[in-house]
C-alpha cells in the first residue's frame, strides 16, 4: 500500500492530515513526521514526500536575542525541521492563518500526486478548509484593527508569533528567542523589564508549553498583569484549543482584549 510522509512540525497540519484521507484509500495511513532526523531519512528514502512549508517566506531567526521586535521577512523557502530550539528561521509560520492556506495546498498536493484516484475528495476537503482559514484571517484583522496601532504590544514567553505580528502588525517582546532551551540572563531580564515600563506594556501572557514563572516575575516587577494564557506549540486536550482553529481564535480573542 502507498504511503505518503508529510514532513511538517505543526500540529494543526498534523490533526488536518490525518483526517484528509479517505477510507481505505492508499493514503488511508498517511502521517506526519516531525523530527529533522526523519526528515531527512526520507528524503534519502524513494518514499513520496511533501514539506508543507515550501514556499513560504520565513522569518529569519534571531540568534542575537536583544529583546528588540523584529518584522522584517526573508525571502526564503521554509522546508526547515522544528527542533524547539534556534535554526536558521523561525518556525511558527502557524501563527499567520493565512500562511496556514499554503500549508493546506502542500499537503492536498501531495496527497493528490500519492492518490490521483481521489483527487476530487481532497480538492473538496481543500477547498473547505481554505475558506475556513480565509475566515480567521478576516476575523484577526476586524479583531485587531479595533485595537489602535499604539497599543499592539505584546509580551510572550518566548518568540512564537513572529509571523502573527508581521501579518496584523502586533509587536510581541519575549524574554526568550524562537528557542525554549536557552534561558535568558538577569542581565537581559532586567534590559526587559526596563523595556516592558517604557513601552508601557500591558498585554503580558504565558503560554501552554512554559513555565509561567519568570513571564509572572517580569510582569510584576514592571507593573502589569499576567492576562491568561496562549497556545503557542501545542494544542490543548479539549476546548478551546483542541483543534488549529479553535486554538487560533482564542488566542486572537486573548491578545485583542487584553491590548485594548
Amino acid at each position: 500500500m502507498a504511503r505518503i510522509r508529510i514532513c511538517t512540525f505543526t500540529a494543526s497540519t498534523a490533526a488536518t492530515s490525518k483526517k484528509s484521507a479517505p477510507p481505505n484509500s492508499c493514503c488511508s495511513t498517511a502521517s506526519v513526521w516531525k523530527s529533522g532526523e526523519l526528515t531527512r531519512a526520507v528524503k534519502q528514502s524513494k518514499i513520496p514526500y511533501a514539506e508543507a512549508a515550501a514556499g513560504i517566506k520565513a522569518i529569519e531567526a534571531d540568534h542575537d536575542h536583544d529583546h528588540d521586535h523584529h518584522e522584517h521577512g526573508h525571502d526564503h523557502d521554509h522546508g526547515h525541521e522544528h527542533h524547539h530550539h534556534h535554526g536558521k528561521y523561525d518556525p511558527h509560520v502557524w501563527s499567520d492563518p493565512s500562511l496556514m492556506q499554503k500549508y493546506a495546498a502542500n499537503v492536498a498536493e501531495a496527497f493528490i500526486k500519492a492518490d490521483p484516484q481521489n483527487k476530487a475528495y481532497y480538492s473538496q476537503r481543500l477547498q473547505s478548509y481554505g475558506k475556513e482559514l480565509q475566515q480567521l484571517d478576516t476575523y484577526a484583522k476586524g479583531r485587531f484593527d479595533a485595537v489602535p496601532a499604539a497599543r499592539r504590544k505584546v509580551l510572550t514567553g518566548h518568540e512564537a508569533f513572529g509571523y502573527m505580528g508581521r501579518r496584523y502588525n502586533i509587536k510581541f517582546y519575549a524574554p526568550q528567542g524562537i528557542s525554549t532551551e536557552a534561558e535568558p540572563s538577569a542581565k537581559q531580564v532586567a534590559a526587559l523589564i526596563r523595556q516592558v515600563k517604557q513601552e508601557g506594556i500591558k498585554a503580558v501572557f504565558a503560554e501552554n508549553i512554559k513555565d509561567s514563572r519568570m513571564i509572572e516575575r517580569i510582569a510584576k516587577e514592571s507593573g502589569s498583569k499576567v492576562g491568561g494564557k496562549l497556545y503557542s506549540d501545542a494544542l490543548s486536550k479539549t476546548p478551546p484549543a483542541d483543534t488549529y482553529t479553535g486554538m487560533m481564535r482564542h488566542n486572537i480573542d486573548s491578545l485583542a482584549n487584553a491590548m485594548k
